[in-house]
């Protein structure tokens, strides 16, 4: 599996820069299972690495008079449930999405929301689990989620510092043999860009090696800045209408914008090197337009270099101005015109190769040809 690869490398390799890039989904279908098929067909198109759903079971998540009467609660409870209830997806959609993603190359994550929802994300055998921001400190269900042996992604959005470094220290008590992502998130839909504190991703770091992003801001350029401060996934909505009704279609990106996104990250991963190399093409620019020494007089094998010798120009084929103080007070060892530039070459000892011969060598040519000599002077 592709996220498996991925983590793989992140742990062998300190150079490795690729951005993990996961299309949510969520329940941006609208609760129509040929809409999540077309979906993760967009996603597939710009070419991400995942598609992300959500499973729940509404009658373990909220109370029976909330369940019974959502205006006996805050007024999202009134908004929220109807639209939950009606977009959860079936079961054998899910197996209908899980061949989907199959036939296309992609990974398929889901966040389950309850233990009954943990249990058949595994009998689905999805790549891995993520953990909603609101669950960050759910532990009993994170361990679930931790005893199945798959990747675990989970969001901090809602949590302060002192909270999510807690957690993590949980996390690395009660993990099993698979590593597990944190996610830089804020959980406002969309996110202000002011509320997104991208440099909080340099903290996360220092608390666990495997970190992320998680964006609910609308536009592309914050996760690509989030992958260059060390986020190694990245996270965000998908959907054809940011106008539809719906908790999280506004806070969502449109499918070119998708294909804007990861054409960017891969962009930023050519860019991403640590060590500065001088490349051809910057060696040829160098020499048309930074200066270099040249002589302005004739000049006798013999001579001695000295400041007044030289003036400095363009082209720079030559000494650089940065290198001529070690050449001064050397002798030349060859004619240099006036108006030539000087080389490290003409301070260098001529080695002269007199009378070289080629050894003569045998080669076989087949059974018929035993023993020819093939010899040049």
């Amino acid at each position: 599996m592709k996220l498996l690869k991925h983590i793989e490398n992140i742990k062998t390799d300190l150079r490795y820069n690729h951005t993990y890039v996961i299309a949510e989904i969520g329940i941006n279908h609208n609760g129509d299972v040929q809409t999540a098929l077309d979906l993760i067909d967009a996603a597939a198109k710009a070419k991400v690495n995942a598609v992300k759903f959500q499973k729940r079971n509404i009658n373990n998540l909220y109370t029976e008079k909330i369940l019974k009467d959502p205006n006996s609660a805050e007024w999202t409870f009134e908004y929220l449930l109807p639209i939950l209830e009606e977009v959860e997806l079936s079961k054998e959609d899910y197996y209908i999405i899980k061949d989907k993603c199959e036939d296309l190359g992609l990974d398929l994550i889901v966040t389950p929301f309850d233990m009954e929802s943990c249990d058949f994300c595994a009998e689905l055998d999805v790549t891995a689990f993520k953990i909603g921001s609101a669950d960050m400190v759910n532990y009993d269900l994170i361990e679930k989620c931790f005893s199945y042996n798959k990747p675990v992604i989970i969001s901090t959005g809602m949590w302060s510092e002192s909270e999510i470094a807690k957690s993590v220290d949980k996390f690395n008590q009660i993990k099993r043999e698979n590593d597990f992502f944190v996610l830089l998130a804020n959980s406002t839909y969309p996110t202000p860009y002011e509320s997104i504190n991208l440099n909080f991703l340099t903290k996360m770091k220092s608390m666990h090696n495997l970190i992320g992003y998680s964006g609910h801001e609308r536009g592309t350029f914050i996760p690509v800045a989030a992958a260059t401060l060390g986020a190694r996934i990245v996270e965000k909505h998908i959907t054809f209408d940011t106008k539809q009704t719906g908790p999280d279609h506004k806070a969502s990106m449109l499918p070119e914008e998708f294909t804007d996104l990861v054409s960017n990250l891969r962009k930023l991963e050519l860019a991403m090197g640590s060590n500065k190399e001088v490349n051809q093409a910057e060696i040829l620019a160098r020499e048309t337009f930074a200066k270099s020494a040249y002589t302005n007089r004739d000049m006798k094998k013999g001579e001695i270099l000295t400041k007044d010798d030289v003036y400095f120009t363009s082209p720079g084929k030559g000494i650089y101005i940065h290198e001529i103080e070690s050449f001064y007070g050397k002798r030349l060892n060859c004619d240099i015109e006036k108006d030539n530039f000087l080389a490290k070459s003409h301070f260098e000892e001529i080695i002269l190769v007199k009378n070289w011969k080629i050894p003569k060598y045998k080669k076989r040519w087949g059974n018929d040809r035993k023993d020819k000599t093939n010899s040049c002077d």
